[in-house]
């Protein structure tokens, strides 16, 4: 028992040292109190919440509810305004994003069996911006219960992957699955990745000679086969209630009536590209992809000077070229990402299988999915919204699968570092960086909020709070204060 705590106290003062410091970051640089004021439930659907939700028969908890768009919200939306009204919605929104960060870290840690990798998922979780669009639209605060639940449901798999299919991992599988179902439609993205996964190891099993694990393999796979159909077949008598005209969710095949064949393929490479790009850079340095006209414009963009005085007369006129250039340059960029992307699948492809690696397959099938992208949002037509790559609360599920390749990746990089000193500073550097990304992101995004809705914000709606600004002002008002006493008490 010693022996065990012994074990386990490092990894838990690790992450309880860091969990401390995502927490600390949000309350004070982020100032969330002052953005997470009310359950998102009550701010947007507050007639509902007050005269409808209590008197609403139990068993309607658990299909999509008309009310809310007919979204499927029984995991989602109706638990987080259980622990919002319980906790307060601040407590509630720390809670969220320490136990899908600690889900994560035990995922990685089972499957990898490495503390510091671990710890380097966790921390690119815990120190991500990905869901940065709750401080103006709370409701996207159910992407942490799919994160919650993907990783729960990613341990369950490793499970029954090494030690077969039993009654009791046989219904936890089942019964995570359908709770990641009930949260958030985005649930759909990696049930495609999963069944994308038991093909591509499938195929792999039967190349190698390997029969014995198909029967785990099958269960799997029919599992989340069937329950996607289920969901597909309940959640589409309320589509209407979700994807109407003149919203953001618009879907795609509207065109089909009209025969604007070539607008529906222009939109869904738009969107493609767009989610690749926002997944692949939420672990790039903030500002990847951007041009710094953009960045540095602080609302204007002075195209007289950028262009020398280039047809100066008639500028104002179609600045909005230069605009829209500078904007949307970032696709550049996704495109050689992609292509490098796609280089490497065929890379492993080839070697799982010609040579039958299997550590070639593990990140084929992590990488094939990053690719995706986000199809459940890949589907709807192209709004204003949808040229500006900086909501990746949309492409929770590949970042998820992004950061697992990412954490392969550095496993194998350790595997050939024989000091575990070295594979410490390392790890610590990965997650120092993934400290500063956090502080800094907020500034890159609101450069483009500034660029394109001048200083009404996003929206006109303001803007993502300055982490780096709110921490200057705690210290200033509570660090400083108190060591300027104790010196002149000295």
């Amino acid at each position: 028992m010693i022996a065990k705590i012994r074990q386990w106290t490092p990894e838990v003062a690790s992450l309880a040292v860091l969990s401390a410091l995502a927490i600390f970051i949000r309350h004070y640089g982020d100032r969330a109190d002052q953005y997470l004021t009310a359950p998102y439930l009550v701010s947007r659907y507050g007639d509902f919440v007050r005269n409808e939700l209590t008197t609403l028969p139990f068993w309607k908890l658990f299909l999509p509810l008309q009310q809310i768009k007919g979204t499927w919200s029984t995991t989602g939306f109706l638990l987080n305004y259980f622990l919002e009204s319980r906790l307060g919605p601040v407590p509630a929104h720390y809670v969220l994003v320490i136990s899908s960060s600690v889900a994560f870290y035990a995922l990685i840690r089972y499957a990898l069996g490495s503390r510091m990798v671990a710890l380097v998922g966790a921390s690119f979780l815990l120190f991500s911006r990905y869901n940065l669009h709750i401080y103006i639209a709370p409701g996207s605060n159910n992407t942490y219960n799919l994160t919650l639940f993907a990783s729960l449901l990613g341990i369950v798999g490793v499970r029954i992957w090494r030690h077969g299919v039993s009654p009791l991992r046989a219904v936890l599988f089942v019964l995570t699955l359908i709770a990641m179902a009930m949260c958030y439609e985005a649930w759909v993205n990696v049930a495609i990745a999963a069944l994308w996964i038991w093909l591509a190891v499938a195929v792999f099993l039967w190349r190698s000679g390997q029969p014995g694990l198909q029967p785990r393999l099958a269960f799997m796979g029919l599992a989340t086969f069937a329950i996607m159909i289920a969901y597909v077949a309940i959640r589409a008598q309320y589509s209407h209630l979700t994807f109407r005209d003149g919203t953001e969710a618009q879907l795609l095949h509207v065109h089909l009536n009209r025969r604007e064949f070539s607008v529906i393929l222009g939109d869904l490479l738009n969107n493609v590209m767009l989610n690749f790009f926002m997944t692949v850079t939420q672990i790039f340095p903030p500002g990847f992809g951007h041009s710094t006209h953009v960045l540095n414009s602080s609302g204007t963009l002075d195209v007289v000077a950028i262009t020398s005085g280039y047809l100066k007369s008639i500028s104002n006129d179609i600045d909005w070229m230069m605009k829209a250039h500078y904007w949307t340059i970032w696709r550049f960029w996704a495109g050689g990402l992609v292509v490098a992307a796609l280089f490497l699948a065929c890379k492993w492809a080839k070697k799982a299988w010609f040579e039958f690696d299997s550590g070639a397959l593990v990140k084929l099938c992590l990488i094939v999915p990053v690719l995706l992208g986000s199809p459940s949002h890949s589907m709807l037509k192209v709004v204003h919204w949808t040229t500006w790559p900086h909501t990746p609360y949309k492409v929770s599920a590949p970042f998820l699968f992004l950061l697992g390749l990412m954490c392969v990746l550095l496993s194998e990089t350790f595997a050939h570092i024989a000091r575990s000193t070295v594979r410490q500073v390392i790890g610590g550097a990965l997650i120092a960086y993934s400290i500063i990304c956090f502080l800094v992101v907020p500034r890159v995004y609101n450069a483009h909020i500034r660029f394109a809705w001048g200083e009404k914000g996003l929206f006109h709606q303001g803007f993502y709070p300055d982490a780096i600004t709110g921490l200057k002002g705690f210290a200033r008002n509570n660090i400083c204060p108190t060591v300027g006493v104790y010196c002149r008490r000295q």
